[in-house]
């Protein structure tokens, strides 16, 4: 799976660095993120996601859009329960564009993304202890997160010249966890801007 995973991120960035001719864009944003734990849904977790990405276009009216980016949240998953979560994510994602001029376009994106997780901490105020859930070390089998898991991203945005913006949401295809007796999954808004060159 690792292997795998270093493949996929060798691969975007092959892809990333063909297409810098055309459209790339460095991006970032705002981002709220919510569990969803055996049903229950958690408090929101503010957080933020920066990146890069690079438009391949297939046709005028249609590309793929590979690209590798940070996120991060963090506040109270429950009471008395402080929770922060980081990841880097890859989308590869199609979309179609909407022409409103030569250089602007509105457009509209779905497609998978892959999740690498990076920190899972949970701790309780007034606790020294706290946990990281990737880490076997810290938690029991049963609370060990799944490093690896795929989401799917959707969402829409404009080009403006150089500025693109986007709105979106991502959520989690798998289990974040590697046993079934607790069923996890992430799901997240995200608000973000960028600059195209």
């Amino acid at each position: 799976m690792k292997k795998s995973i270093k493949a996929l991120i060798l691969t975007t960035l092959m892809v990333m660095a063909g297409g810098l001719s055309a459209q790339t864009l460095i991006n970032g944003g705002f981002d709220a993120m919510m569990l969803n734990i055996d049903g229950k849904n958690s408090q929101v977790l503010p957080g933020f996601h920066a990146g890069i990405t690079t438009n391949v276009a297939l046709s005028r009216h249609i590309g793929v859009a590979p690209g590798i980016y940070y996120s991060r949240h963090s506040g109270d998953l429950f009471e008395n329960q402080k929770y922060t979560e980081s990841t880097v994510n890859i989308p590869v994602v199609p979309n179609v564009r909407l022409y409103i001029s030569e250089l602007s376009y509105v457009y509209i994106f779905a497609g998978p993304e892959f999740n690498i997780g990076i920190t899972a901490k949970s701790s309780i105020p007034g606790e020294s202890e706290s946990f990281n859930y990737y880490d076997d070390k810290s938690v029991s089998a049963a609370q060990e997160m799944r490093r690896y898991n795929i989401s799917v991203m959707f969402g829409a945005g404009i080009k403006l010249d150089f500025i693109d913006i986007t709105l979106g949401a991502t959520g989690n295809i798998f289990n974040q966890h590697h046993i079934d007796n607790i069923d996890q999954k992430a799901y997240r808004v995200f608000l973000g801007a960028g600059f195209v060159f």
